[in-house]
């Protein structure tokens, strides 16, 4: 299995460093964030990418919207094995990288 390999973020989004440069390393949950809280257009690479988290701030948990969430995570090549949000609203993702 290939492990990709990126910047990390803290869970605030700000970059980790380490001795003076960028901490690199497997980061499949910061790619999950990402796409979760980027909205269609936030990569000009590819402007379909992006579920919108944020829409649901004041929103509820349909199931259209765990659809959509796992058609973008699909989109980036993750296999989606599970979405869970317990009555505590932590949003639970269970997903692996294709090759």
């Amino acid at each position: 299995m290939n492990q990709y390999r990126d910047i990390l973020s803290d869970d605030n989004g700000d970059l980790l460093i380490e001795h003076g440069d960028f901490v690199v390393s497997h980061n499949d949950y910061g790619h999950i964030r990402n796409i979760m809280q980027s909205n269609y257009g936030s990569y000009s690479q590819f402007p379909s990418l992006g579920a919108n988290l944020r829409s649901l701030q004041y929103g509820f948990w349909t199931p259209e919207f765990k659809r959509h969430l796992t058609i973008q995570l699909e989109f980036d090549n993750y296999d989606v094995n599970e979405i869970n949000v317990p009555d505590t609203g932590e949003i639970q993702i269970h997903a692996t990288r294709k090759d």
